[in-house]
This record gives C-alpha cells, structure tokens and sequence, in this order.
C-alpha cells in the first residue's frame, strides 16, 4: 500500500523517454525508474520493520515458547513479574534498533533529491486547429495559430 503511492506518482513518460534514448527496458528501470521508487521502498521497509520488531500478538500466538523482545516486555508487564524496570530495560533496546534503522534510512536517503520535473504533457491542448491534442503543448500543437 505504501510504495503504490509511490508508483503511481511516477510518470511513465520518464521511463518513455528514456526509452526513446535507446536506453534498454533494464537499463531505463534501473536508471529512472528505481531511484524514484527509492525513498518508498525506503518507507515500506521501515513501516514493515517497525511493525515487526514491534508486535507482541503475532510471536505470541505462533511462536509458542519462542520469545522476542516483543513479548518479553509484555509479559514483564502483563505478566506474574510485574517487573516494569525490565520492561524499561527491554523496550530501551527495542527503541535502539528501532532508531538505528531511521538512522540508516536517514544515512542512504537524507541527503538525497528525488524531485521529478514533467512538463504538461497530460494537459489538454486549448487551440482552434487540433483540440483533441493531448500530447503536446498548445505552442508545438497549433504551430503559431493564436489560442483561444
């Protein structure tokens, strides 16, 4: 759901035109279309990891005596411990790889632009001689014919 977003705001013109430039369908998606979707990736992974190191149903249920720092925390709170300095203790190092993994995604794509520049090529030509061009702007399409 999230790297949808992301895809769907890409252009296709960009991989269009590079294209057009003899650049092969690998080499367009590598080049183009893959930086792009970089920083979505980035976020799908980070919402995914958080999510994971972060639930206690799911390792509690499926994983039977198998315990994560998760589920530790829970029963050192929910549980016959009753021990919240543990919980302290354990939900600290949860939070360190939590925040060592913002700090790498901020270390590869912090200092990066991903800003896609288009002209109008979707926008609808106004002008008396095509008015069904889509694909041009209103100066190449009416050729110096005034628009309306």
């Amino acid at each position: 759901m999230i790297v949808r977003g992301v895809v769907a705001g890409i252009s296709p013109s960009l991989e269009e035109a590079a294209q057009t430039l003899r650049a092969s369908r690998r080499t367009a998606f590598f080049t183009v279309t893959l930086p792009l979707l970089k920083p979505g990736l980035a976020n799908a992974f980070l919402v995914g990891f958080i999510e994971s190191i972060a639930t206690s149903a799911n390792p509690i249920v499926v994983g039977g005596q198998f315990s994560v720092l998760s589920t530790d925390i829970f029963f050192a709170i929910v549980g016959a411990q009753f021990d919240q300095g543990r919980a302290a203790s354990l939900s600290l190092i949860l939070s360190v790889f939590a925040l060592a993994v913002f700090w790498a995604q901020h270390r590869l794509l912090g200092r990066t632009s991903f800003t896609t520049l288009t002209g109008k090529g979707t926008a609808a030509c106004r002008c008396r001689c095509r008015p069904a061009c889509s694909a041009h702007s209103s100066a190449s399409c009416c050729r110096g014919s005034p628009s309306p």
